[in-house]
């Protein structure tokens, strides 16, 4: 299994399992795996995460991580930057949706806090989580015509896409299972 495939399925895994962190918009699993301790974060599931995503279209200045990123995003990570430093270093931060621009902007703070560290990060269908500087590999990809990479309109992605798939439609792209579907094909290829 490829690390990209643990983590979309790690990603699915954490808008249902009981929640190691959760603070606000902000819930998240911690797994100990092949490629280090995982923090998958999940996404839009409810008022309280819908409500981020609604703030998401303003801006905000980080002077923490030199970067102007959506406040929707912002506020989550550092409601929950304590409980994410106390769950121990973390290698690998990973979500879908939301999920996955909670993930850019936490890997970002990690990055800031505990400079000695490298991590990775996959986000699956993330909104544009504004101009970061990521210290590690990320890998953040895009299904089809998912629409939601593409937003919020005045940001942009810290690293380029990576494509997945053909267009289905705009919904069902943004599925986190279509994602799982297409790396396992992905996979499958020479």
């Amino acid at each position: 299994m490829t690390a990209a495939l643990l983590c979309a399925q790690l990603s699915k895994a954490a808008y249902s399992a009981p929640h190691d962190i959760d603070v606000g918009a902000f819930r998240a699993i911690v797994r100990d795996t092949d490629i280090g301790r995982v923090l998958a974060i999940a996404g839009t599931d409810d008022v309280t995460t819908l409500l981020a995503d609604v703030e998401a279209v303003a801006p905000h200045w980080a002077p923490e991580l030199a970067a102007e990123v959506p406040a929707g995003f912002l506020w989550p990570v550092r409601g929950a930057l304590h409980a994410i430093r106390a769950s121990g270093p973390i290698q690998v931060v990973t979500g879908h949706s939301l999920g996955g621009a909670l993930a850019l902007i936490t890997a970002a703070m990690l990055d800031h806090w505990q400079r000695d560290r490298t991590r990775s990060v996959y986000a699956f269908g993330a909104p544009r989580a504004g101009s970061l500087h990521l210290s590690g590999p990320a890998h953040l990809y895009r299904l089809g015509v998912d629409i939601v990479p593409t937003l919020p309109p005045d940001f942009r992605q810290p690293r380029p896409l990576i494509h997945l798939g053909r267009a289905q439609s705009w919904l069902g792209d943004h599925e986190i299972d279509n994602y799982i579907a297409a790396l396992e094909i992905r996979h499958d290829q020479p």
